[in-house]
């Protein structure tokens, strides 16, 4: 999930929310310190889980991996519904609740932000001196000397990706 972030030094940048390194540590009563993160990943259904990853693995060897990602939200909604009303008609020569799951899931991915997108261009830093640059499914590795232009626009990256 790529969350934006606004700020001094984030302008345009996406990263996932409270995983970063420098996140708030907090100490339980025993004294045992951890990153303090906002999600229960602990609480997800185990095996509703393993399950949407056996239909992403059907869907990965029938239509190619990550496929699912040239779809739009509405795209991916409209199949959700379709799978919805098949299976409330008592269709059952397919996993509709299984595939309606996924669409949804699909859908909420490709909301967040999570789709490639091909007139986007990111650029995350490597090293300090080489930059990975990345437009839709391409990916280019440039060396940079502090001062480029491309050095100074990816700026304090820390290794987060940002649009340039």
């Amino acid at each position: 999930m790529a969350i934006p972030v606004d700020g001094p030094g984030y302008h345009d940048c996406t990263r996932i929310r409270a995983v970063g390194p420098n996140e708030p540590i907090v100490a339980d009563d025993k004294g045992y310190k951890t990153s303090q993160v906002p999600y229960r990943m602990d609480l997800m259904p185990g095996a509703a889980m393993l399950h949407l990853g056996h239909i992403m693995d059907y869907g990965a060897q029938s239509h190619g991996e990550n496929n699912w990602r040239k779809g739009t939200v509405e795209d991916h909604l409209n199949k959700a519904l379709v799978h919805v009303f098949a299976y409330l008609a008592g269709d059952a020569q397919d996993d509709h609740l299984g595939h309606f799951a996924w669409r949804a899931m699909a859908a909420l991915e490709i909301h967040l932000g999570g789709q490639p997108d091909a007139t986007k261009q990111t650029v995350q830093q490597l090293d300090a001196h080489q930059v990975e640059i990345i437009k839709g499914d391409q990916h280019q590795i440039v060396g940079v000397q502090p001062g480029d232009a491309l050095a100074q626009q990816v700026g304090q990256l820390n290794g987060e990706r940002c649009t340039v």
